[in-house]
């Protein structure tokens, strides 16, 4: 309702504030903002500010206390609290009272919280008033012996005060507790690693007081009968809670089976340990363990016999045995893996022997002192050259990272050695006949023979394949042409062989002319062999191909930059055979008529439909493409047929056909632009521009045009945006044309005076031009603002926290303009009369 607000004039406000319960008192300052949002654009945003200092006053909250002088630990007790307002003003603020235990009158971090109770029934506390609450306590787990309970009242300072040290109240408070001992404890003088022993303990209350809490008792394998020197290894814990409360002079006792862990054999101490979290406060800590010794003994387990065939073949099957004896003096109760590995010697490692199997033992556990068992099995051998092995056997152990599931005496008489002699066989192309020549795409018969010449059977299956070579040299730059899955042909007797007789399809891309047909027995190299080089046989093989040519293409011979324009081609195949591949043929524009990586792609069309495209026989194509932005002048387009080179041909140079083109010119500048010579920020201006195309073609893409706020004649990033303009329905712009845009625009903040109107077409370049460089016109203006000016401020000199006062203050416009907009006043509680960091109040 103040608004606008005319140059020289003011306004006055009268409003009642509630000032905060929780602030500092004494001299303070009033802070009254003017526009503390900034949406009042203003000659000067500086001076929005005017301070008035006040003296604030507050209540004194003073608390006192009863509570008994001893207690136990985990009991409940009744006890009160008295707050008194001693201050000269009602306190209006709602708070927390807390109760604490502390080992002096100090209210601290180190204090022990014990409960938290609401005020806020009790609040506004008048002066002189007071309240009583009436508690019951429960007090937790903390050290025994002489203490004080700390009543604290306002401990988070929600209510200001004159004085904040008199809210703490200590009463002196002595504090019992029971004291748990583990009295007795029952364990077998020996166990087994991985075993299972059956133990009990006896936890009694030795103090004079009931343990009123719950707890956890817990059990550990130690090196000494030390608890708490980092050896310690938890075995088991167990809850209590059903034997809690345990009266003075009572007793509980827990049986519990546990397993003892993979440790080294030898003399431990097995720790029983009361409370072993501290659940329970007591008069001594530090005798809730018991020791009992326990020596833990281990299992010894070797590979006593293994059998296996002393010939076998790469990759055949052969079947074994191996018997595992447990010669130590107690059982071995873990489960565990066997496994057998191949080895060039009698001795494992992990990282070079070759694993073959492994055999999970579960069901033959636990193996008893002196007991043992044997296992059958089929394994297949390895792919490996022939010659003289181990096969070793080897119980407990799985991999590297898989072993010692079972603690042992002795980890390194595990294994057993048993020699195998490896044969191998030997595989050649005995024969192989194909046609002396074929066409990329075409169907041919072919055949071959593999024979196994060596001595041993072949009993892998394996993959032939086919290539197409350059010469009759195999190597990874020939192309595959099929492959056959060897199966039902296996294994293959030495001195056996297998024909097979297929119609294969040659590839559509390979190289053309004289080359070979390899054939290749186990591409794969499944099958180990005695000569891995005698696998392959060449047969002599002539590629034809078709030749595919762009013999015509049609394009308009001048358009404009950035057109859509029709372009039609025709492919023939002026090869002798047909072109089975698909391919694509494309579109590029060029500074000449030399197809190279420097030319621009444009479009490109799928020739799937026209394909197999036979000797002699053509294809018509067309293509609607749109011509770069950046590309004008004489040019080139480029009609590539099969641009990828999918269908192999006799020759690949001329594949290419070149059709010369006019692009002609495009460039927008800002014709002329009319705006009012002054204006107030914030207010709506009319503006008008026209854009002329002054280049030789039409301007067929759509861009914006934009207006922006200027110190000078030249665009930067310092300038500010004033509007927007999509350009499309003016476009496409023909040469020599133009358009004009009337708009209506609200001026943003800025700096006032001398400024420019900055006009500029296309401003994010979205149309391509000759010249980028002349598409702004700068037109001068003169900018006015208010300025908001806070005076004559009237508030009383003294006030008290949480009271509501009276306060005034006017607000005049010393700027240029009037003040139209609408905005908000502000007032803030400060401790220096300087905006930032104050107590907002209204």
């Amino acid at each position: 309702e103040n608004t606008p607000l005319a140059v020289e004039s003011s306004y006055t406000f009268n409003q009642n504030i509630s000032l905060p319960n929780n602030t500092a008192i004494g001299d303070r300052y009033l802070l009254f903002l003017t526009d503390g949002a900034n949406q009042q654009s203003e000659a000067d945003g500086s001076n929005n500010v005017r301070a008035l200092p006040i003296q604030l006053t507050a209540p004194n909250l003073v608390v006192s206390a009863s509570a008994p002088t001893s207690a136990t630990l985990g009991e409940t007790i009744s006890v009160s609290w008295t707050v008194s307002n001693q201050g000269a003003i009602s306190a209006n603020a709602d708070w927390y009272d807390g109760v604490y235990i502390s080992e002096d009158q100090i209210w601290d971090s180190s204090d022990t919280y014990v409960t938290e109770v609401s005020t806020g029934n009790n609040t506004p506390l008048g002066a002189g008033a007071s309240y009583v609450i009436n508690q019951n306590i429960f007090l937790r787990q903390t050290k025994v012996g002489d203490r004080y309970l700390l009543f604290v009242t306002d401990g988070n300072n929600a209510q200001g005060e004159t004085n904040e040290t008199d809210n703490v109240v200590a009463t002196p408070i002595t504090l019992s507790a029971p004291d748990l001992v583990v009295s007795a404890v029952t364990a077998p003088e020996m166990g087994v690693v991985n075993g299972t022993v059956n133990v009990s303990w006896t936890v009694t209350n030795q103090g004079n007081f009931t343990a009123s809490t719950d707890w956890s008792d817990s059990v550990y394998l130690s090196t000494n009968n030390i608890f708490g020197d980092f050896d310690d290894r938890l075995l088991t814990s167990k809850s209590i809670t059903t034997q809690t409360p345990l009266a003075a002079g009572s007793n509980y006792t827990i049986n519990r089976s546990i397993n003892l862990p993979n440790v080294v054999v030898g003399n431990y101490n097995l720790l029983f340990k009361a409370d072993g979290n501290n659940q329970q406060g007591e008069t001594d800590e530090n005798n809730n363990v018991r020791a009992i010794p326990i020596n833990i003994k281990a299992p010894d387990l070797i590979i006593s016999d293994a059998t296996a065939p002393t010939n076998g073949i790469a990759n055949g099957t052969i079947d074994v045995s191996w018997t595992v004896t447990n010669q130590g003096e107690v059982q071995a109760p873990a489960d565990w893996y066997d496994s057998i590995y191949l080895s060039t010697d009698n001795t494992f490692s992990a990282f070079s022997d070759s694993f073959i199997t492994a055999q999970y033992i579960s069901t033959q556990t636990p193996l008893a002192a002196g007991g043992n068992y044997t296992i059958n099995r089929s394994i297949t051998l390895p792919n490996r050259p022939a010659g003289d092995y181990y096969l070793l056997f080897r119980t407990d152990y799985y991999d590297y990272y898989s072993s010692n599931y079972q603690g042992e005496t002795d980890e390194n008489n595990n294994v057993r050695a048993i020699p195998i002699t490896i044969g191998v066989p030997d595989l050649t192309i005995s024969a192989a006949t194909a046609p002396e020549s074929g066409a990329l795409g075409e169907t041919i018969d072919v055949s071959w023979t593999v024979a196994n010449q060596g001595a041993v059977t072949a009993p892998a299956d394996w993959t032939d394949r086919i290539y197409i070579s350059t010469d009759a040299t195999w190597d990874s730059s020939d192309t595959l042409v099929t492959s056959e899955s060897i199966a039902s042909q296996t294994p293959l007797a030495a001195g056996s062989n297998y024909t097979i007789n297929r119609s294969i399809t040659l590839p559509n891309q390979a190289p053309v002319g004289s080359g070979y047909l390899l054939f290749r027995a186990d591409a794969n190299s499944a099958q180990g062999e005695t000569d891995e080089t005698n696998n392959l046989r060449a047969i002599p093989f002539t590629i034809d191909a078709p030749n595919l040519v762009v013999t015509n293409g049609t394009v308009p011979e001048s358009v404009s930059i950035g057109a859509t324009i029709n372009v039609a081609w025709t492919v023939a195949n002026l090869g002798s055979f047909a072109a089975n591949a698909d391919w694509y043929d494309t579109i590029y524009i060029s500074t000449d008529a030399t197809f190279d990586s420097n030319d621009q792609f444009i479009g490109l069309r799928w020739a799937s439909g026209d394909t197999p495209l036979a000797a002699a026989a053509s294809y018509n194509a067309t293509l609607d493409i749109t011509l770069p932005n950046a590309v004008t002048g004489d040019r080139y387009l480029l009609i590539v047929a099969d641009r990828n080179n999918v269908q192999g041909e006799t020759s690949e140079t001329d594949n290419v056909y070149a059709i010369p083109i006019n692009i002609s010119t495009v460039d927008l500048i800002v014709d002329s632009a009319t705006v009012p010579n002054a204006a107030v920020l914030g207010d709506t201006v009319a503006l008008s521009w026209t854009v002329k195309n002054q280049g030789t073609g039409a301007a067929p893409s759509d861009w914006y045009d934009y207006v922006y706020i200027s110190s000078d004649q030249t665009l930067d990033g310092s300038d500010t945006l004033v509007t927007s303009e999509l350009i499309s329905t003016q476009t496409p712009l023909t040469a020599d044309t133009s358009y004009t845009i009337n708009k209506n625009v609200t001026l943003p903040s800025t700096a006032i005076g001398d400024r420019y109107l900055l006009f500029v077409a296309d401003r994010n370049n979205q149309q391509s031009e000759t010249d980028e460089t002349n598409n702004i016109q700068a037109v001068a203006i003169t900018l006015k603002a208010p300025d908001l000016v806070v005076s004559n401020i009237t508030a009383p000199v003294e006030a008290i926290s949480g009271q509501q006062i009276e306060i005034v203050w006017t607000l005049t416009n010393q700027g240029t303009a009037d003040a139209t907009g609408s905005w908000t006043d502000n007032a803030y509680l400060s401790n220096d009369g300087i905006i930032g960091s104050d107590r907002y109040i209204t």
